[in-house]
């Protein structure tokens, strides 16, 4: 890049704990600038320093636990913000650099309506009288793209949809015309199409408002579409950096074309997915398992026929509508073979999960469990979730966790024998049997979906949905967690109602596919016929709003 830098990061380091002797590390040396009117990412798994590295440009760090150190620079227009007063930094936040995060439910007040919050933004960073407030948010609503806007300023955040929820984010950090804008994950849990619509946005208002971008992700694909420089992050290191076509057309270090391998893999056919070992390389996995057309075709085991369901919502006061989340919608799931369901978000992917686990109750149709009555699978059906922390019970051990299924179902005749199956299934996903004494919290969020992932074989399922179960998670803990599926179907024989909205994944993971759109089946079919053949024009529009970035692989 040419010109003077807007922003300067220079030999950041962030150390946290209490003490010298127990601090640990997490930012070491960092260095990267950001210029005007350009998008920068800093790239890097869970764990990398991304977020931290963020919340030190807006002083928002705690300095009770977070030490910066001494010879740290971060230059904002040529000033060290390390030297800013409490005043100043107050000052800075919102009005020259704003901040968008990657959940924006948790990030916007539920009891107060989207136009309030947005004229209090107003009210703290510019100088618009109070009458012109309610206009200056409708404005905003207005350039970030939401449709009819006079009716959103009165809503809540619960009645918009994710995509919604980000771009009232979006127009609340431009409010005051930051010039710098900083995005961290803000696509992370979103579908396909809404997630490019995201990007496509804040790339138009990059270019109408000059801004300058730091975008934050685990995702090179989207990366490589939509970025002007990369900084690749390991462990609170810089790996990597430079233009983007550059580094990703030929990246120089083994942890970056690791990265890239992990989502390279994600295609049909391909029976396991390389991994990035502890030392930064690419592990090419064995390829072991079986191909998906050579599997043998199993009995039925689940026949959904013309499945219907609506949701009545209360609007105002005594009025209530009837919102219809599944159409009919009929399926037949093999044994040993898995179903994808795609979907934008409101599709009624996890209504249909929620029907098939039980959890529901459906309007209309019907549901044939056809399992064999097998004294060893007691319970046919189990469901692993999409958040592995909000699913896992904070304050129980992880042998709490896994023992309590088996104790409502009477699995096991004492204690013991039900701690080895604990134990059986914990080594079987990949974690030590010392485990067991552990919190959830104390786990990563890999680790923490194979706890969930156990707890439901434990009761040894037929059949296992998963909802969005490796959405949030970064590509190279993805893989190891779908490679784990697969293994565990091939030797168990299990089916799979596996829903997501990554198509990528969908791809690797299903034989068929079943697409909704609004509680409508627009299309099913094999995995080969839907993804290289699409007949409705829905399907080819999730299709075509995959990143197309100039990778190679």
């Amino acid at each position: 890049m040419t010109g003077r830098p807007l922003l300067e990061v220079i030999d950041l380091s962030i150390s946290f704990g209490r003490g010298r002797q127990s601090q640990q590390r997490a930012v070491d040396r960092v260095g990267f600038a950001v210029y005007p009117g350009a998008m920068t990412a800093l790239v890097g798994e869970s764990g990398s320093g991304k977020s931290v590295t963020a919340l030190s440009l807006l002083g928002l760090l705690s300095p009770t636990h977070a030490h910066i150190e001494p010879d740290s620079r971060l230059l904002w227009q040529g000033c060290n913000l390390l030297e800013y007063s409490v005043r100043q930094w107050r000052s800075l936040r919102g009005r020259s650099i704003a901040m968008i995060f990657q959940d924006p439910l948790s990030s916007l007040n539920p009891v107060l309506s989207i136009g309030y919050q947005l004229e209090e933004v107003i009210r703290v960073h510019g100088k618009i009288p109070r009458g012109e407030r309610r206009q200056r948010a409708r404005q905003l609503l207005e350039q970030v793209g939401i449709d009819h806007p006079d009716e959103r300023l009165n809503a809540y955040p619960h009645e918009l949809s994710g995509g919604q929820q980000q771009r009232v984010m979006i127009a609340m950090a431009i409010s005051s015309g930051p010039q710098l804008l900083i995005a961290d994950e803000p696509t992370t849990a979103l579908d396909v199409t809404v997630q490019r619509q995201i990007m496509l946005l804040l790339k138009h208002l990059q270019s109408q408002l000059g801004l300058a971008i730091l975008f934050i992700t685990h995702d090179l694909a989207l990366v490589g579409e939509f970025a002007d420089e990369v900084v690749v992050l390991r462990r609170g290191r810089v790996i990597e950096q430079g233009r983007v076509k550059k580094m990703l057309q030929a990246p120089e270090q083994d942890y970056t074309r690791a990265l890239l391998a992990c989502r390279s893999g994600l295609s049909s056919g391909v029976l396991r997915l390389p991994v990035i070992d502890e030392e930064g390389r690419l592990q090419a996995a064995a390829q072991q398992g079986i191909a998906r057309q050579e599997r043998i075709q199993g009995s039925p085991v689940l026949e959904v026929k013309d499945i219907t369901h609506a949701y009545v919502r209360r609007i105002s006061g005594w009025r209530k509508m009837r919102q219809v989340a599944l159409e009919p919608v009929s399926f037949t799931l093999m044994a040993g073979k898995t179903l994808g369901v795609v979907g934008e978000s409101g599709s009624g992917k996890s209504t249909l999960a929620r029907i098939v686990a039980g959890i529901q109750i459906p309007d209309g149709g019907t549901l044939r469990y056809l399992v064999p009555l097998d004294p060893v699978r007691h319970h046919p059906v189990q469901m692993v979730f999409q958040n592995p922390f909000a699913s896992l019970n904070p304050r129980f051990t992880v042998a709490q966790i896994l023992l309590e299924p088996l104790q409502l179902h009477h699995v096991g005749s004492s204690k013991s024998e039900r701690l080895e199956i604990v134990q059986h299934w914990l080594v079987r996903v990949g974690l030590p049997k010392d485990s067991i004494e552990r919190y959830p919290h104390e786990f990563s969020g890999g680790q923490r979906q194979r706890i969930a992932i156990a707890r439901a074989l434990t009761l040894s399922p037929s059949l296992l949905i998963c909802d969005e179960s490796v959405a949030a998670l970064d590509v190279s803990v993805q893989a190891q967690i779908l490679n784990l599926l697969r293994d565990l179907q091939d030797e168990l024989g299990m089916s799979y109602l596996f829903i997501s909205h990554d198509l990528s994944v969908v791809r690797f993971m299903a034989d068929d596919i079943l697409v909704l759109q609004s509680g409508k089946v627009r299309e099913q079919g094999s995995v080969e016929q839907v993804m290289t053949s699409p007949q409705h024009v829905y399907t080819r529009q999730l299709l075509a709003s995959l990143p197309k970035t100039s990778v190679t692989h």
